[in-house]
């Protein structure tokens, strides 16, 4: 009993020391030893692999970009403002927040492949983001895993699925009933069930549809 007190101490001790090392000053060690921290986390280009602690709350905005992150384990379940985690190694968005009640910026990041091979895209982003959603330059090839409502801002410019989106003068109304029809399967796209897209939205169907990225199946 009394070692697992030493290690509890020697633990708490851990993580005031990683605190001050980043200049987080407001912050409560939690019963399960994650912090919350009253105002931001300032992480970014401090060439981290991972992140140094478990959050759980964090007020303000929590910054961990400009790294060599693989994983969002130990962010935040809630971030109060924005969540920027752009410019780094991730292939899966598992392990960020859940609710951002700001912006979430997670451009310039291997998320997405044709396949789901090399990058799980979208998968394992927030459940509510209060601002807009940055995820350009991340090699997206479809929406999968973004909520099934969203209707909100998302910048999805240098993606190959921008010139998808481009076709409905980025609209977001699209995303739900690009997912609900099944539009896009890996590199292909099913012209019928894009052209239900633009029916069902009530809108005209281009003449010429021609994509760079995909093959369009008749």
């Amino acid at each position: 009993m009394m070692n697992i007190r030493i290690k509890d101490i020697l633990y708490r001790l851990k993580i005031i020391l990683i605190c001050w090392k980043y200049g987080i000053s407001k912050f409560k060690i939690n019963d399960d030893l994650s912090i919350s921290v009253e105002g931001d986390v300032r992480l970014y280009g401090c060439g981290l692999y991972k992140i140094p602690l478990t959050f759980r709350y964090v007020s303000g905005s929590f910054y961990c970009s400009q790294n060599k992150l693989t994983t969002l384990d130990g962010c935040p379940t809630s971030v109060g403002v924005d969540f920027h985690c752009h410019n780094n190694r991730l292939t899966s968005l598992n392990g960020c927040p859940i609710t951002v009640g700001g912006n979430f910026l997670c451009h310039y990041n291997p998320l997405g492949s044709p396949n789901g091979l090399l990058g799980s895209g979208l998968s394992g982003c927030p459940e509510t983001i209060g601002g807009e959603f940055y995820c350009n330059n991340c090699n997206l090839w479809n929406f999968d895993g973004l909520p099934e409502f969203f209707e909100q801002k998302i910048d999805i410019l240098d993606n190959p699925l921008g010139e998808v989106y481009d076709l409905f003068n980025r609209d977001p109304r699209c995303i739900y009933w690009m997912m609900e029809y099944d539009v896009i399967r890996g590199s292909d796209i099913i012209r019928d069930r894009l052209e239900e897209v633009f029916y069902t939205l009530e809108l005209d169907i281009p003449k010429n549809i021609d994509f760079k990225n995909y093959n369009l199946i008749f």
